[in-house]
């Protein structure tokens, strides 16, 4: 089987670490409780642009330092003893460089391709289901509805990571599974 990861808040913990950058950085007092949409600054009135540069000066900023979830190496590491692993992020092509790096240190030896939807330009990028529709992607580790939405319509499986911006959302599509950490993800998959 083939299996499609994403990078943030599934291979790496960034939305609450974003927050806290966030503040100390802008001044702001932003909450991780607050942070139940997947575009929490889109709230206090930031431009699309604005948000992207914030967002992106964080992940330039912050990649090498960012941490991985726990037990996600060991769970990944059984898993590609059996099937083909990729990598699929959202995270623009500017970035690709510093995300593949952290991802190679934190997860050696487990991805054996990293793509990039470019979605997180400015200018926007690729739809996720589409590209891993055209990669022969059978199922899909993600943390974002709309992302698990698009491989759904693609007939694609996904094991959706609950976080605070999914968490009040209903899942309409049986091809997606709600999922709370790597050890319930390790039972689901054989």
């Amino acid at each position: 089987m083939k299996i499609a990861v994403d990078v943030d808040d599934v291979l790496t913990y960034t939305g609450e670490k974003y927050i806290e950058y966030h503040n100390k950085r802008f001044g702001t007092h932003l909450r991780p409780e607050e942070f139940y949409d997947f575009d929490c600054l889109k709230r206090y009135g930031f431009s699309s642009k604005e948000r992207f540069r914030r967002v992106l000066e964080y992940v330039k900023n912050e990649t090498p330092k960012m941490k991985p979830v726990s037990g996600a190496n060991e769970v990944l590491q059984n898993l590609k003893k059996k099937h083909e692993l990729i990598v699929i992020t959202g995270r623009s092509n500017d970035i690709m460089g510093k995300t593949e790096k952290w991802v190679k240190v934190h997860y050696p030896d487990v991805f054996s391709d990293f793509i990039s939807t470019n979605v997180h330009h400015i200018n926007g990028g690729k739809d996720k289901g589409q590209i891993a529709e055209e990669l022969g992607v059978d199922l899909i580790i993600d943390d974002y509805m709309g992302y698990a939405i698009e491989c759904a319509n693609q007939g694609i499986g996904v094991l959706l990571m609950t976080r605070p911006w999914n968490v009040s959302e209903e899942i309409e599509n049986n091809l997606i599974v709600r999922v709370d950490s790597w050890e319930e993800i390790a039972q689901k998959i054989r």
